[in-house]
């Protein structure tokens, strides 16, 4: 990646990623949702996880595929659910 080195002192540590600024960069969690959620839903339900954990940035995308579980109910899905 253009711009983005392990941070000075760090090089064996591939998590240590130092920005152009200098500065230390933020870890990033990308946090999916489970079937029949969205994103936003998932963000909610997660509040006291981000509360305990300001140093990480959590990332929430929604699944590509809407649909509807006879029990569960309407929402999306990371892969199509056909009943037979």
């Amino acid at each position: 990646m253009q711009g983005v080195q392990p941070a000075h002192g760090h090089a064996d540590r591939p998590d240590a990623i130092a920005t152009e600024s200098g500065g230390q960069a933020r870890k990033r969690v990308l946090a999916l949702h489970g079937f029949a959620q969205t994103g936003a839903f998932f963000r909610q339900k997660t509040g006291s996880v981000r509360k305990g954990m300001k140093d990480v940035e959590f990332v929430y995308i929604d699944a590509p595929f809407s649909g509807t579980h006879p029990t569960i109910g309407e929402g999306k899905s990371w892969y199509e659910f056909h009943e037979k």
